[in-house]
């Protein structure tokens, strides 16, 4: 999803770029300024489509800002305050336990911060491979790392993929 609206504001950047240089260069070109002039004196109701495309596209960059700056910091309770922790950081510590596991594979770990903590685990192991207790003791040490390290103590999800 992240990927997709990323894509999608790159295209509007892209845009109103190239809308910039446009209205730059009109400045330069008495002729072009009167073509244009003449345009939308004839076509008036393109300024109603230009105006509608100027509205969605601020509309997009808008949800799109809301869009990937939601899920990226994890806001909960510690004792009387508020705390914003950045998925970076948790991503951190996890990498960090599991590169003590498996430090001769590659793991991919990717966190999503909604209400809860959700830790997606990718390693490249066989099934039969890893230790029937290592998702509880897992879950369970990494628990006791994130409350250790940023006084996290709500639920979290761990969902481990293998080969």
């Amino acid at each position: 999803m992240r990927q997709i609206v990323s894509i999608i504001l790159f295209l509007l950047l892209i845009l109103l770029v190239t809308l910039g240089i446009f209205f730059i260069g009109l400045s330069y070109s008495e002729r072009a300024r009167i073509v244009v002039a003449e345009f939308f004196l004839l076509q008036a109701h393109t300024l109603f489509f230009i105006g509608m495309g100027a509205i969605f596209s601020s509309l997009l960059l808008a949800l799109g800002w809301i869009l990937t700056s939601r899920f990226r910091v994890l806001r909960f309770k510690m004792s009387s305050s508020i705390v914003d922790i950045q998925d970076s950081v948790i991503k951190g510590v996890i990498d960090c336990y599991f590169g003590k596991y498996f430090s001769q594979l590659p793991i991919k770990t990717e966190v999503i911060c909604k209400k809860e903590i959700e830790i997606l685990i990718n390693i490249s192991l066989a099934v039969d491979k890893i230790p029937i207790d290592f998702l509880p003791r897992s879950e369970k040490e990494i628990g006791a790392i994130l409350y250790r390290t940023i006084g996290y103590k709500k639920p979290f999800f761990i969902t481990l993929s293998c080969l």
